[in-house]
């Protein structure tokens, strides 16, 4: 069993996430959605079967629909922006945390990349990881 914790920049939302480390996958996206949320890059994110604990203040939502028409809630800090973590209809009971948000985001070794038919020309993608042109499944 695991606890991962953090918050936006400012501080105003924290959460907590427990739960079987094994059951963890992390990942490098490069759709456009994860490139308009992150203001360049592609999205570093951990995705974890479990529920998340909001433990301070309360994030604003925006719903949009994934390119492939799956309806997606990202939950960002109302005051500072910070996009902290996603769910999707596709995976229900599961969140997408976004790494930069951990309070350890070293712990960060992404496992593959997805979406990277998206990418951009001028970002490097590990020749070492698994890439999948579009989602992972």
């Amino acid at each position: 069993m695991i606890t991962l914790s953090g918050s936006c920049l400012c501080e105003e939302v924290r959460y907590t996430i427990s739960g079987d480390s094994s059951q963890f996958f992390s990942y490098t996206c490069h759709c456009r959605d994860c490139q308009y949320v992150t203001g360049g890059p592609p999205n570093s994110a951990i995705y974890i079967p479990q529920q998340i604990t909001i433990t301070h203040g309360e994030p604003s939502c925006y719903h949009s629909k994934s390119d492939e028409g799956t309806n997606i809630r990202r939950f960002f800090c109302r005051n500072c922006g910070t996009h902290l973590y996603g769910e999707s209809e596709k995976y229900p009971g599961t969140v997408v945390i976004k790494v930069g948000t951990l309070d350890d985001p070293g712990i960060f070794k992404s496992e593959m990349n997805v979406w990277v038919s998206s990418a951009q020309p001028w970002h490097h993608i590990d020749p070492e990881l698994p890439r999948h042109e579009k989602g992972a499944g």
